[in-house]
């Protein structure tokens, strides 16, 4: 009842509605031949999509086409890592960037569609 709630507040904060994602964390290894090839396990995760404004894509230099992700760490059974890939919504995407809030309640992701 409580992660109802506390799900409920951030969904409230965050303007939007706090979805079901899945974290498919990868690991990567390396062939005798020098090939990496990545292998993924999957975690779940809460997650509200959000945007950017105008201004902040321009001076970033942040993609049309990348998006972002506010995941909620309390919520995930895993942390995330640049070269993660999450999917939302049925659309994979992959990790390019990722902030950490001050209290560590959420990470601010921008992914890109693959």
């Amino acid at each position: 009842m409580l992660d109802g709630l506390i799900q409920s507040i951030m969904a409230g904060a965050m303007g939007g509605p706090l979805l079901t994602a899945t974290l498919h964390k990868a690991t990567i290894t390396t062939d005798e031949y020098g090939e990496d090839t990545a292998t993924y396990t999957d975690h779940h995760i809460k997650v509200s999509p959000d945007d950017w404004s105008a201004s902040v894509r321009i001076a970033r230099g942040i993609p049309r086409t990348d998006v972002r992700i506010i995941g909620l760490q309390g919520t995930a059974t895993a942390a995330v890592a640049i070269g993660d890939e999450i999917s939302v919504r049925g659309v994979r995407h992959l990790v390019i960037a990722l902030k950490e809030d001050v209290a560590r309640a959420a990470w601010d992701i921008q992914a890109r569609p693959i």
